[in-house]
C-alpha cells in the first residue's frame, strides 16, 4: 500500500515549514514529495511527477494559489487541492468551490483541521488504495527475536490501556526501556507508538466492520482505549477523517 504523495506551495518558508512540521505525515498515511516557494515551480514539478494532494497559500507573487488550482485543472493534472489562507473571505471560498478545491483553511493552520481535510480526501478518493490493506509492513524474518516478541506481545493484547513500550520492558522483558526503544525502530522503520496506533486503528475498523452491533464504547475498550469513546473517536477522526458512526456510514 503506497502512501500519498503530498506537495507544500507557500512564498514564506517559515509557513512552508511549519505545514512540514505539524503532522506526523508518515503515521496518517502521507509523505512530502516536495516544497515550492511559488506556482510556477510547482507546476513543473506536477506536471513531471504523480502528486495526489496539493496544499497551497492562496496568495503568491506571479501566481496564486486558486490560479494554480485552475490551471492543474486546465493541463489535466488531477491532483487533489487544500487552499491555506489568512483570508476570511467567502469570495475566495466560492472560487476555490469553482475550481474543484477541496479543502479550505484559515492560517494560522491547526493540525487537527488539516488532518480532517487529508483524511476526508483520502477516504473520498483513495479509499481502494490506503484503506484495505495493512499501513505495517512488517519483515519478521529480520528481526531479533526480542523485537519479534514485542509485535506479537502487542497484537495480542491491543485491549490493554496500559501498553506501552516502557510497560513492555518493565513487565515483559526486563529491560532498559530506551534500548528498546532503539531496537524498535531500527528494525521495524517505526516508533513503537506508531507502530500501537496503527495496530489500533485497523483494528478498530475491522470491528466496525465486521461487528456492526458493537457500540463506539465497547470498540474503545477492545482496542486500548479504555473507558474512554470519546478520546477513541477523536483519534480516529484525526487517522481516518471520519468519525467511527460516518466512517461506517460510508461503506
Amino acid at each position: 500500500m503506497r502512501k500519498l504523495k503530498v506537495m507544500i506551495v507557500d512564498d514564506e518558508v517559515i509557513v512552508r515549514n511549519g505545514v512540514r512540521d505539524c503532522v506526523d505525515w508518515d503515521l496518517y498515511g502521507f509523505e512530502i514529495s516536495g516544497s515550492y516557494d511559488n506556482a510556477l515551480t510547482a507546476i513543473k514539478a506536477l506536471e513531471a511527477s504523480t502528486v495526489d494532494i496539493v496544499i497551497t497559500d492562496i496568495k503568491m507573487p506571479m501566481m496564486d494559489g486558486l490560479q494554480l488550482a485552475k490551471s492543474c485543472r486546465e493541463k489535466g493534472i488531477c491532483s487533489k487541492f487544500v487552499i491555506l489562507s489568512g483570508y476570511d473571505d467567502f469570495k475566495y471560498a466560492q472560487q476555490a468551490i469553482r475550481y474543484g478545491v477541496e479543502g479550505y483553511l484559515l492560517k494560522p493552520i491547526k493540525e487537527e483541521e488539516l488532518l480532517d481535510v487529508l483524511g476526508t480526501i483520502k477516504h473520498r478518493y483513495f479509499k481502494d488504495e490506503c484503506e484495505e490493506a495493512s499501513m505495517l509492513k512488517l519483515d519478521r524474518a529480520r528481526y531479533s527475536k526480542t523485537t519479534r516478541d514485542i509485535v506479537d506481545y502487542v497484537k495480542r493484547n491491543l485491549d490493554n490501556e496500559e501498553l506501552s513500550l516502557k510497560w513492555i520492558a518493565d513487565n515483559l522483558l526486563f529491560m532498559n526501556s530506551g534500548y528498546l526503544s532503539k531496537l524498535f525502530l531500527r528494525e521495524t522503520g517505526y516508533k513503537f507508538s506508531t507502530f500501537l496506533l496503527i495496530l489500533r486503528m485497523e483494528k478498530a475498523v475491522q470491528l466496525l466492520k465486521k461487528e456492526e452491533e458493537l457500540s463506539v464504547y465497547q470498540i474503545a475498550l477492545m482496542t486500548g482505549f479504555g473507558n474512554n469513546p470519546q478520546y477513541f473517536s477523536t483519534v480516529f477522526k484525526k487517522y481516518y477523517g471520519k468519525t467511527p458512526k460516518e466512517y461506517l456510514q460510508s461503506e
